[in-house]
């Protein structure tokens, strides 16, 4: 069998144990991902309705940043009530029994945690509402705001769908080459200081990696629709990636986690590797660019020996 072959199916044979890791726990991973396209939907639809929905500028510059930094918070919050709780139902979901940062260097992660505070502070305050607020004055983007043209569920699901698409294409490109030696030592070394990742890490970076490793992928499949996105798949979008980052990063892998319903998709574990590694697993949501150029080799290794040690 050529090595090619071996390759393509050692993908497969991971996707299988994947899927089948989930068992029971698919059942609640599809009621979220209903949650997220029927019902989250009609609850923003009454809120929608008292915001300023005929101003582009306000309602993509500023209540997108409201929207991310609400999530984002959200998220980590219920995070921080693992790592300082340690449920015992939880934490069999560890993606590493590797010691949390403030256990093996409390002194050293408290000056860590002040810095990357900082940092995501400004990225989100800063740096998300001003390359927002650029989007609009300058690049003239232009979205569907009418109220009477909200979008279905049927409708935001096709949309979120093209929009992740989009943006697992941009983000692997992106991410390597941010992990080219110079881009590396420049930019990209920073949000690899968190070699054990962790939830708020998902948003500790450089803030030229932030915004173009980031924030443009997430906002390109938006941008190329142009009029024809409403700005309401846009806030659902931009809810549905900000919590997938911070799960990516958490260093938890739960088997229900609705970002993991697609196949052929990532996740903590898969994202932990790259930390902690730091090799290849470039992609975002998918795994389908690094199957294509090869660059989860190592991964899929490490997985098989997890495997059979199993």
């Amino acid at each position: 069998m050529s090595a090619k072959k071996q390759e393509r199916l050692s993908v497969f044979q991971f996707e299988k144990s994947r899927v089948l890791s989930k068992g029971s726990s698919i059942l609640p991973a599809l009621a979220v991902v209903y949650l997220y396209f029927f019902i989250l939907p009609q609850f923003l639809h009454k809120i929608y309705v008292l915001l300023p929905y005929d101003n582009m500028t306000i309602m993509y510059a500023l209540i997108s940043a409201l929207l991310i930094a609400f999530c984002s918070i959200t998220a980590n919050l219920f995070f921080y009530i693992l790592y300082t709780k340690k449920i015992p139902y939880f934490e069999k979901f560890r993606v590493s029994q590797t010691p949390w940062p403030w256990e093996s260097d409390p002194k050293g992660y408290k000056k860590q945690f002040y810095s990357t505070l900082k940092t995501v502070l400004i990225n989100h305050l800063i740096i998300l509402p001003g390359s927002s607020y650029f989007g609009v004055a300058v690049l003239n983007t232009q979205m569907n705001l009418k109220f009477e043209d909200l979008p279905s569920g049927l409708d935001l699901f096709c949309s979120v769908m093209f929009f992740l698409i989009v943006e697992d294409f941009s983000f692997y490109w992106g991410h390597r080459l941010f992990h080219t030696p110079w881009m590396y030592k420049k930019f990209h070394k920073k949000h690899h200081e968190y070699k054990i990742s962790i939830g708020l890490a998902s948003s500790y970076a450089h803030p030229v990696e932030f915004l173009f490793g980031n924030l443009l992928p997430v906002g390109l499949g938006p941008m190329i629709l142009g009029p024809k996105c409403h700005i309401f798949a846009w806030f659902i979008w931009a809810i549905i990636r900000t919590f997938e980052t911070v799960d990516g990063h958490s260093g938890y892998d739960f088997p229900w986690s609705p970002f993991r319903m697609i196949p052929f998709s990532a996740g903590a574990a898969y994202h932990g590797y790259h930390h902690s590694h730091n090799v290849g697993n470039f992609g975002s949501f998918l795994t389908f660019w690094d199957s294509l150029c090869g660059t989860n080799k190592s991964y899929l290794g490490f997985s098989a020996k997890k495997l059979r040690s199993d």
